[in-house]
């Protein structure tokens, strides 16, 4: 799974990014058909972050969540959960077992 980190006004930019990465990297890893994740890293203003984040299946539509807080890691904690849920509904809509729904 390819990770894209873009936070150009951040004040760490290599903690950050290596921080950003490990946690996506052992929350999403278990999602097979994720092709790529960018996350985009943006302060509105002196009290406000906004994280946002874009998974790239394989197949099907582009998924997109979003997260704001007066706390950077609070943001970023927000959208994980979002996106989480998210590729839980689709992996259920796009990968459903072969036998569901057979007689045992």
């Amino acid at each position: 799974m390819k990770i894209i980190i873009n936070a150009a006004s951040h004040n760490n930019q290599e903690s950050m990014r290596e921080f950003y990465t490990q946690q996506l990297q052992k929350k999403f890893s278990k999602y097979q058909f994720i092709n790529s994740l960018e996350v985009w890293v943006k302060k509105l203003d002196d009290k406000e972050y906004e994280v946002s984040m874009l998974a790239n299946p394989k197949k099907g539509a582009k998924l997109f969540a979003e997260g704001e807080s007066h706390n950077e890691q609070l943001a970023f904690t927000k959208v994980l959960k979002k996106m989480r849920s998210q590729l839980n509904k689709f992996k259920t809509a796009h990968f459903k077992s072969q036998n569901a729904g057979a007689v045992r």
